[in-house]
């Protein structure tokens, strides 16, 4: 077993402080892309169902519309990182901002629906939703992710 001493986990604690004061704003903005994440994702985005005739497109919407397009989405965001990375400051704004892409989903065609009315009435609306919301949260995650490391 391992024991330290004192000076040790003094060091320890000093130097978890230090790395934590440079790094808070980007361990914040992560976090608040996951909350995001988890707060839309699957399960509100799921609920979300097609106003087309079409059969196969109601068979495949959910499958295709969420879940193909949010990961083919997260990974374009994850690759995009490549090209320019925002500074700490603008990490978080963006972070915070796309926390209001949220509530665009609860106005998109979601059943059942108990207390509030369809505003879009288009799979256009909630698919151009989640083009949005995947890219943003496979970008800003790996942003805050190298930015902390830096």
């Amino acid at each position: 077993m391992l024991h330290l001493r004192s000076a040790d986990n003094h060091s320890l604690w000093n130097d978890t402080v230090r790395v934590w004061n440079e790094t808070k704003r980007e361990c914040f903005a992560g976090f608040l892309v996951f909350f995001g994440t988890l707060a839309a994702f699957p399960a509100l985005s799921s609920l979300v169902e097609t106003t087309a005739e079409n059969v196969i497109w109601r068979n495949y919407f959910t499958s295709v519309a969420c879940f193909l397009l949010f990961n083919c989405g997260d990974a374009l965001g994850r690759l995009l990182v490549n090209f320019a990375i925002p500074g700490e400051k603008s990490l978080l704004t963006l972070s915070l901002l796309r926390l209001l892409l949220i509530p665009i989903f609860f106005f998109c065609n979601i059943n059942p629906r108990y207390h509030s009315a369809t505003f879009f009435h288009s799979d256009k609306a909630f698919i151009a939703t989640m083009i949005l919301f995947s890219i943003s949260n496979g970008f800003l995650f790996t942003a805050t992710t190298i930015s902390a490391t830096r």
